[in-house]
């Protein structure tokens, strides 16, 4: 149809989509209203000329915006090591969203024993401490809102090879997890107590993503436990 321009609706985040002639354009939502909703939300200036151009431009207009940021360590990343790039991370993150109030999500990945330090110590809880006192106050804080630890892939490590209780646990556990169509309905391990709560919905409701973050967090704590000394990090 010769229309120039689709103002269309219903997702929070804007895209465009191919048309062949004139534009069809997702503006967003003004502002992300949850963590989900993450970078700049705002709305789009539309101006058509008399020959049918059409420039489309983006006006940012969200006062807060929902960030994600992941940092990948290696074996010989240590505690100091790892605050600075946090902290030079935020500075970056703050020049380049300039002028608006920042909740950032932090991931912290990779391999080596400071990820064994930061699931069980209180080196995580310090570094979030820190990073909201130095950045989470002032005219345009960038508040760090949450510092997860990724499980590492213990399925990678070796120990599925191991002839041993630990290796005969991680090879079951790696069949389910490859098994797309294998159920992961944890719902007969929660007391009758927690059945009809919240806690029901997240023992069965799982994207992809956090099938596989159960899948690696079970192979983790298995592996911890059945493993003695050398256990995988």
């Amino acid at each position: 149809r010769e229309i120039d321009y689709w103002a269309l609706g219903g997702f929070h985040a804007a895209r465009e989509l191919s048309v062949a002639s004139g534009a069809a354009v997702y503006p967003g939502t003004h502002q992300g209203r949850n963590p989900s909703q993450r970078g700049p939300h705002g709305a789009r200036l539309v101006e058509i000329d008399a020959d049918g151009a059409i420039r489309v431009t983006s006006l940012a207009t969200d006062v807060v915006r929902f960030l994600a940021e992941r940092v990948e360590i290696e074996p010989s990343t240590t505690a100091a090591h790892l605050e600075s790039v946090l902290d030079q991370r935020a500075r970056s993150l703050v020049q380049e969203h300039a002028g608006v109030e920042l909740v950032i999500h932090w991931a912290i990945g990779g391999e080596g024993p400071l990820l064994g330090e930061l699931r069980r110590g209180r080196l995580a809880a310090d570094l979030l401490a820190g990073l909201r006192e130095r950045f989470g106050f002032g005219s345009a804080p960038a508040w760090s809102a949450t510092l997860d630890v990724e499980p590492p892939d213990v399925f990678a490590s070796g120990c599925t090879a191991e002839d041993s209780l630990r290796g005969d646990y991680l090879r079951a556990l790696e069949r389910m997890r490859s098994d797309a169509s294998a159920s992961l309905d944890l719902r007969r391990w929660l007391p009758a107590s927690r059945l009809g709560r919240w806690i029901e919905r997240a023992a069965t409701a799982m994207s992809a993503d956090e099938r596989q973050r159960v899948f690696r967090e079970a192979a983790l704590l298995g592996g911890e436990l059945l493993g003695g000394e050398g256990n995988p990090r």
